[in-house]
């Protein structure tokens, strides 16, 4: 089971230590853009996306006060290359902004909430910055979409030298043989990464 580890800390040995720290390898749940365009009837509208709500709200009870949320926003700057391109296609996007919202049935509250403007969670300064002063080892990931933005955010915490779990009923996509193609990429990152379901991730 992946969950919290303890590192000591010192020149002592466990067995002999008096006094001694112990350090909290930080473990946190980063729900992914679960918000309203893939719930309205959108292009992007993701069907069976109630299908993962009762995961991720049981994973987000066993993960309090360490429960973060990414948000795709459309982009505040000058589009780059081909987010130029992207954005033309989808301008229904920029258009209505109360699309951006995350789902109602989640505590964004009781969590901390991240505006992205790429694929990545990572592409957040604000996040990133996080995760480095919290010295975060262990991401849980669910939401949307497994192909795209969990993708991505996951092969970039790898990168990062954070392992990563994937709470396989609780992620999903639009394109389900996209999603099922993800699943094999994670299952061939075995040394870094485990697709677990949500019953068996502990904080």
């Amino acid at each position: 089971m992946v969950g919290v580890k303890f590192q000591w800390v010192g020149p002592l040995e466990p067995a002999s230590a008096k006094g001694i720290t112990i350090r909290m390898m930080a473990s946190y749940l980063l729900i992914v853009d679960m918000q309203e365009v893939y719930r309205q009837p959108t292009p992007w509208r993701i069907p069976h996306l109630e299908r993962i709500l009762v995961p991720i709200r049981e994973l987000e009870g066993r993960f309090q006060g360490r429960v973060l949320f990414s948000r795709h926003i459309y982009p505040s700057s000058l589009l780059r290359g081909s987010w130029e391109r992207y954005y033309r296609r989808w301008s229904f996007y920029r258009e209505n902004p109360n699309l951006w919202a995350l789902l109602p049935e989640l505590s964004p509250a009781l969590g901390r909430v991240y505006d992205k403007e790429g694929y990545s969670a990572f592409s957040s300064a604000a996040f990133r910055r996080f995760i480095e002063r919290e010295k975060v080892s262990h991401l849980v990931l669910a939401g949307v979409e497994t192909d795209a933005c969990v993708l991505a955010t996951a092969l970039d915490a790898v990168d990062e030298g954070i392992f990563v779990t994937i709470a396989v009923d609780a992620v999903t996509s639009q394109d389900l043989e996209a999603h099922e193609g993800a699943l094999r990429i994670y299952r061939r990152l075995g040394d870094q990464l485990k697709v677990l379901p949500a019953a068996a991730i502990q904080p």
